[in-house]
């Protein structure tokens, strides 16, 4: 049922009077409920992932190191750091994509849908809002590997 409606939450098309609304109510909810979770977990690797790599950058730099060593392991610290915001924020884009889709379905369905449960998202406003701490924070770390990348260490 999850496959099905994930094709067609894609046209936001009014479903047939003879669905099974419970189900399609159930799946849009477990689906919404995975896309989060792909989100949770998108974040807690890419914010382990910078801690280490912070890390990296600051032992690279300690008061005992070659600046020639040093130097171009930074780069490439920098390099990971902001390709791996990029990643993220691509796969936030995509899950945020997948919901939207489920939302448009529920929406085109809402006459038949609402009887069965309540709405598993919140108003656009709400959910812009909850989308930001996540969207944020990669943005925030992509800037901060952006502004470490112009320090010149030679």
């Amino acid at each position: 049922m999850l496959k099905w409606i994930v094709g067609h939450g894609a046209t936001g098309e009014l479903l047939p009077a003879g669905t099974n609304f419970t189900a399609v109510h159930e799946g849009i909810c477990a689906h919404i409920r995975v896309e989060n979770d792909h989100i949770h977990n998108r974040i807690q690797w890419n914010l382990t992932l910078q801690g280490f790599l912070f890390a990296s950058y600051a032992l690279a730099l300690g008061k005992d190191a070659n600046l020639i060593i040093a130097s171009q392991f930074v780069r490439v610290v920098v390099l990971v750091g902001i390709l791996s915001c990029l990643v993220t924020l691509l796969g936030l884009y995509s899950a945020y994509h997948s919901i939207n889709l489920n939302k448009k379905l529920w929406i085109t369905n809402e006459a038949a849908l609402a009887p069965i449960g309540t709405r598993p998202f919140s108003d656009p406003w709400p959910a812009l809002l909850g989308r930001l701490p996540a969207t944020m924070t990669i943005l925030v770390l992509l800037f901060a590997w952006a502004q470490l990348a112009q320090i010149k260490l030679l």
